[in-house]
């Protein structure tokens, strides 16, 4: 019995050794899995996020460079407001400048608009940034940003920079309103594959603004994230000169259903190894039956 029993001792043992194995080795994969996601999560997201300050930074600087270029001609609509044609050259100039161009408006010192034609294109909340980015720009000049945030006008969600203008002591506020294609596109370019990268307001209300395909009402979900996206968000990067952060929101069960693949694939091979030591006993034990026959026929004779 004793070849027997190391037979089937020899096949216990290989069968353990590989279950500890395949243990060890898919506990290993979903540590370096998780370590190597959060890693790229990461640094991809903060590459993401130095980007967009780089756009709004250079947007802003565009912005200032246009007026300074242009002050003889913001003075001169500042002082004929009724010259539209005037005014669509000025639009055809913003649009060369910025692709995004949306609408623009010029104001007086008060932050009070001088463009009656282009008002309708300027909602209520473009008004009272504008008088408070200019009470602030008389304080800070030029160096002063707006904070930039989504403004939500109807068919037209967008963006304001905003600078000021001082020309033959007629002093105001130029703004720009842009759309948010070349922010989405820039979202796009870095978004991981599992992850969906989003710009979100600062104060903690959950408020999605912008994410991959455009601005909040290019959205099939609700605005806001819920209480379970919140607490699966761990990057979060400020964006300079603006109300928001960016954040990773990842796929729901990323974690745990590559566990579940690592799991089923280590299954399936022990399965596969069970079967091929099955296979090898038997073949085994019923060879060792076989050789010990004749020496029992002799012991009977």
């Amino acid at each position: 019995m004793l070849p027997r029993f190391q037979i089937f001792f020899f096949g216990c043992v290989m069968l353990l050794t590989v279950f500890i194995v395949l243990t060890w080795h898919s506990l290993d994969r979903q540590t370096r899995f998780e370590l190597t996601q959060r890693h790229l999560e990461e640094n991809i997201s903060k590459g993401a996020a130095r980007e967009l300050n780089a756009v709004l930074s250079q947007l802003q600087e565009q912005a200032h460079i246009f007026t300074d270029e242009y002050l003889p001609s913001l003075h001169y609509m500042a002082t004929h407001a009724e010259d539209s044609s005037y005014q669509k050259q000025i639009v055809k100039r913003l649009k060369r400048r910025f692709s995004d161009f949306a609408a623009f408006t010029l104001t007086n010192v008060k932050g009070e608009s001088l463009l009656e034609e282009v008002e309708p294109l300027i909602g209520e909340t473009c008004q009272a940034d504008l008088q408070h980015y200019s009470r602030m720009s008389r304080l800070y000049g030029k160096e002063r940003w707006n904070e930039t945030y989504i403004h939500p006008q109807p068919f037209n969600y967008h963006f304001d920079i905003m600078t000021p203008w001082s020309y033959k002591k007629l002093d105001g506020v130029l703004l720009i309103s842009l759309k948010t294609d070349q922010l989405a596109q820039v979202l796009s370019n870095y978004q991981l594959p599992g992850y969906q990268f989003m710009l979100v307001k600062k104060e903690g209300s959950g408020l999605i603004e912008l994410t991959s395909k455009g601005s909040r009402d290019t959205l099939t979900r609700e605005n806001h994230l819920t209480s379970e996206e919140l607490s699966r968000i761990h990057v979060r990067h400020p964006i300079s000169g603006s109300h928001w952060e960016l954040v990773s929101l990842p796929q729901a069960h990323l974690l745990e259903n590559y566990k579940r693949e690592a799991w089923v694939e280590a299954s399936i091979v022990m399965g596969i190894v069970f079967v091929l030591t099955f296979i090898m006993v038997f073949v085994a034990w019923r060879t060792v039956g076989r050789a010990r026959a004749p020496f029992s026929h002799e012991k009977a004779d």
